[in-house]
């Protein structure tokens, strides 16, 4: 009799340790599953940081492009004033291909992209017209007039950049 009561009393003891073993898994499980989770929302909030960051550098890229633009811009007026033709040719060329990659950054939305590229093309126009025409033939007030209507596009895709970041 007493070796059973030692055997019932074991089998109790193992019951209670395989209980506690079975109610620690599962509050383990739950942890895990808790830890997931968390793991899952620091992904998002690190995904959605880069996707900030590089936003922000698309936009550093587009200021520096304006930048780029305005010294192209401010080159143009110079050399329309003075009739240097290849001068204004060569210029005509920086600022649109400046255009050109403004009108495909992806901070740029879609209206002012495609007034870019309009003046871009513009700027194709223009060159093609000054290439055939002599230096007396350039109007001077039609190209300053131009030129301002770029400084225009242009002084509006800088503050829509600034607006965004």
């Amino acid at each position: 009799m007493l070796a059973f009561a030692t055997s019932s009393a074991a089998d109790a003891i193992n019951l209670i340790v395989g209980l506690l073993g079975l109610a620690l898994g599962v509050a383990g499980f739950g942890f895990t599953l808790h830890q997931l989770s968390q793991v899952k929302s620091v992904s998002h909030a690190q995904e959605e940081a880069i996707t900030n960051l590089k936003l922000r550098f698309a936009g550093f890229d587009a200021i520096q492009e304006c930048a780029q633009a305005q010294i192209y811009l401010d080159a143009l007026r110079d050399a329309v004033q003075s009739l240097d033709k290849p001068s204004i040719l060569a210029n005509y060329d920086r600022l649109a291909i400046c255009l050109l990659s403004l009108s495909e950054s992806s901070s740029m939305p879609q209206d002012l992209a495609a007034s870019l590229k309009d003046s871009a093309s513009r700027i194709a126009l223009l060159s093609n017209g000054i290439d055939k025409a002599s230096a007396s033939e350039i109007s001077i007030s039609k190209q300053l007039e131009t030129a301002r209507s770029f400084h225009t596009i242009l002084m509006k895709t800088r503050f829509t950049i600034h607006k965004e970041q």
